[in-house]
């Protein structure tokens, strides 16, 4: 099965001095600074017990040798309460979710209102570098409590390009449409409803999209093309994409072949990207980079064009038929959907040993066997391999969210790490991957989420 490329490595991640502004009855966060460089600590890396806060959480279990928990939970508090980081800022808890970890079941934590059950302790975050696991690395999840900076003074718009890849089984990914929207704005809930009843997956699909169309207006859009250097594949480019702002990317094509994939994490920070977050630097050789890079930047400097790189995923009709068996689901029901990702750190880099939490879960999460050549579901793994993939399977249509956790720290300072955090719409009958590497600089609070 293919899978994601590394390019689609994007991180996230924010600083210093903050604004809170109001617009249209949603709230957004945003860090910024009048450069682009800001710190980018990294924490501990050895697994534990300790499930206490990354920031101010206070232990009542047994010590991490013990084999007890400390009562907290990361970047959030038990019971979802929100812990800021070292500006006083705050992320918002999923509205509705778990308060305590009492909601979500014995060994079970609440992160940020949503209930995730942690890998095992002795199980620590590493990174893995060209699918080799890196032993005893330093995952950087900082910037969820040091922001990195937003470019202020970078271009307003930029252009968007690259290719369009599907995972499993597919057919040639050009001639589909590619649609781009303001995440603030962008609320497809009135379309969570309008395909039931519609027995045919491929008329349900086309009806759920003709009212996503009619309800939202696209930032930019365009269709695919057969790539110039390869014609077995997809490319496509954007003239103008907004930075500074969080996007929703759409794509999609004749309901007979594909699954319409919505990405949700998709932010351009409009600096120029560090040559130590090239895909061909391995995660170890970064310790030559200057303490100040920021690792949030998005854009690509080639000979003066610049640019922000971006693959794109699809997904055949095909393989959602034929993928969740292979992870001991016998279909995705009509009217439910998938959650896809990967889990990186603040830097960008895969997350070995983190595991997830959804709101309103599928009937499985699923982890992979971390084979770059045939990437399959590994049966039994409660954690990230060296691939950082997971996916959550027949998920439930409705506002979602989806956490990401790993053990930190060494002895009595073991923690349970917030590594990501994901607010998203699961429409029926579609697939949403999640993108992002850390924090944004915007936190965008839609109404609707």
């Amino acid at each position: 099965m293919r899978t994601a490329s590394r390019s689609r490595l994007r991180v996230a991640a924010l600083l210093t001095v903050s604004i809170l502004a109001a617009c249209k009855g949603n709230e957004v966060k945003e860090y910024y600074s009048g450069v682009s460089d800001a710190g980018a600590g990294g924490g501990g890396t050895e697994g534990g017990s300790d499930g206490g806060a990354q920031t101010g959480g206070t232990g009542s279990g047994g010590s991490p040798d013990e084999g007890g928990t400390d009562g907290g939970t990361p970047a959030g508090g038990s019971g979802g309460e929100s812990a800021g980081g070292t500006s006083g800022e705050t992320i918002e808890p999923f509205t509705g979710g778990c308060t305590a970890d009492t909601d979500c079941g014995p060994d079970v934590a609440c992160v940020l209102g949503i209930c995730v059950k942690p890998p095992p302790q002795n199980f620590k975050a590493n990174f893995a570098c060209d699918d080799v696991l890196i032993e005893d690395s330093d995952p950087d999840f900082s910037c969820w409590e040091t922001p990195q900076a937003l470019e202020r003074g970078g271009p307003a718009e930029v252009p968007m390009r690259g290719r369009i890849e599907y995972f499993g089984d597919g057919n040639v990914t050009k001639d589909l449409t590619v649609k781009i929207y303001d995440f603030m704005t962008f609320d497809p809930t009135p379309c969570l409803g309008v395909a039931d009843g519609i027995m045919n997956v491929d008329d349900a699909r086309a009806e759920t999209e003709a009212c996503v169309d009619e309800n939202n207006i696209a930032l930019a859009e365009t269709v695919s093309h057969l790539c110039d250097d390869n014609p077995s594949e997809g490319c496509y480019e954007i003239d103008a994409v907004p930075t500074g702002t969080e996007l929703v990317i759409r794509v999609f094509g004749e309901s007979r072949l594909w699954v319409p994939t919505y990405e949700y994490g998709v932010f351009v920070n409009p600096c120029v990207l560090s040559e130590f977050k090239d895909d061909s630097v391995c995660p170890e050789q970064r310790e030559n980079a200057p303490a100040d890079t920021n690792w949030s930047c998005s854009l690509k400097d080639e000979g003066g064009e610049i640019y922000m790189p971006n693959d794109l995923n699809v997904l055949s009709k095909t393989t959602w038929t034929t993928f969740p068996p292979t992870a001991g689901v016998p279909r995705i029901e009509l009217g439910h959907g998938a959650i896809a990702g990967r889990a990186y750190d603040c830097q960008g880099r895969p997350v070995v040993n983190a595991s997830i939490g959804v709101h309103d879960p599928g009937r499985r999460t699923t982890y992979f066997n971390g084979n770059p050549n045939d990437t399959l579901p590994q049966p039994g793994l409660d954690r990230t391999n060296i691939d950082a993939t997971y996916a959550n399977l027949d998920t439930p249509a409705g506002v979602q969210g989806v956490v990401q956790v790993a053990w930190q720290g060494d002895g009595g300072n073991r923690k349970l790490t917030l590594v990501n955090f994901n607010r998203m719409v699961m429409l029926p009958n579609t697939l949403i991957i999640l993108s992002p590497s850390g924090r944004h600089p915007k936190d965008v609070f839609p109404p609707y989420l």
